[in-house]
């Protein structure tokens, strides 16, 4: 099927950042642009409501927390490439931002994947995620970036 809906829940943390913790949920759908045996290439839009915990990054800040509670838009491009037998790269470009202030205050991001399937259901991967964000809610640096390796196991 080309088009789907589903539900998206997601919890994450950058204490490097200040960030406590952060939860999301909504909708998200999903595209399929280009649907061939090595290459796939989908579009997502998606609506959904962001809660968001930070520390004051201030030595004596007058609150300890910054909260940011606020519903966002989400706008996506991927490609997966099948590399051989055994490697997929996927690329990823996202847009997220409240509807009323489209580009004024978005965060923007990119992610490439690479992973290697020793088996068909066991593989090791590698990421690097790269976020911008241009109005953050405290007082940080406005990109930050993330390399991650990993070892996916398919059920």
């Amino acid at each position: 099927m080309p088009f789907e809906i589903y539900p998206y829940a997601e919890s994450q943390w950058a204490e490097s950042r200040g960030m406590k913790y952060k939860i999301s949920t909504g909708l998200q759908s999903r595209y399929r642009l280009v649907n061939k045996e090595k290459f796939l290439m989908f579009a997502a839009i998606g609506l959904f409501y962001e809660f968001e915990k930070w520390e004051a990054p201030s030595p004596a800040p007058a609150r300890l927390h910054a909260y940011s509670r606020s519903i966002k838009t989400h706008l996506s491009v991927s490609c997966k490439y099948h590399l051989g037998d055994h490697w997929e790269l996927t690329t990823t470009a996202i847009h997220q931002t409240k509807p009323d202030s489209y580009f004024k205050a978005a965060r923007f991001g990119g992610a490439v994947d690479l992973k290697y399937n020793i088996t068909p259901k066991i593989g090791i991967n590698g990421a690097y995620r790269l976020i911008y964000d241009t109005d953050p809610i405290v007082p940080i640096r406005k990109t930050y970036t993330t390399v991650e390796a990993g070892l996916n196991i398919a059920f």
